[in-house]
């Protein structure tokens, strides 16, 4: 295997129905017109997509890659928040199973790119950056290296819960254990709000 081959990276979103195609497929528009010379991956909730919407989706990504659809089935909790269609926003553990990539940047399908986010697929910082005296471990980087680890994520705060990241833009190592430790945590401890985890 190459040295490309073993830093593949992606760009992906998800699907979980037909009413965010057009959102989908305008994001995927938009990271083309940005410029990116990286794959977008769509997950698509499996048996959720009608085939029509599939047939869009694979004019426009590289692939389209079925996920079994996951729901937290927490309507009193997200009816508080008036969004009882977010329950299914846990299919977006998905993203690790992509394994085949190194790096994956996770846009949710409301997302529009105005320029590119390829700096956010380097894999690591360059000896020059590591040595440079303007650079601060903790601030600048992670000294354990980030994303080296295995699962890790980086992802912005969520503007109304400081203490929570926001989960519409974030950048992840996709691995198999990490998968599986997140559907154990969300069978045992459900999501963030309380809610019970079902499939």
């Amino acid at each position: 295997m190459d040295n490309q081959d073993t830093h593949r990276v992606c760009y992906a979103t998800l699907l979980t129905t037909d009413s965010y195609l057009h959102g989908a497929l305008t994001l995927a528009a938009s990271l083309r017109a940005a410029g990116t010379c990286h794959e977008i991956v769509c997950l698509a909730a499996d048996g959720q997509i009608s085939r029509p919407a599939l047939e869009r989706l694979e004019t426009m990504f590289d692939r389209v890659v079925s996920v079994p659809m996951l729901d937290t089935m927490d309507t009193a909790n997200l009816s508080l928040l008036g969004r009882p269609d977010l329950g299914t926003t846990v299919t977006k553990i998905g993203v690790w199973t992509l394994t085949e990539y190194t790096r994956v940047i996770f846009l949710d399908a409301d997302t529009l790119v105005f320029q590119t986010l390829d700096s956010l697929l380097i894999l690591d910082p360059t000896p020059e950056i590591l040595n440079s005296s303007e650079i601060t471990v903790g601030r600048d980087f992670r000294p354990n290296g980030g994303m080296q680890n295995e699962g890790l994520l980086a992802a912005a705060p969520d503007l109304g819960w400081p203490d929570c990241f926001n989960s519409g833009v974030f950048v992840a190592a996709p691995s198999k254990n990490t998968h599986a430790g997140l559907l154990r945590m969300l069978t045992t401890r459900g999501s963030f709000d309380g809610s019970v985890y079902n499939v």
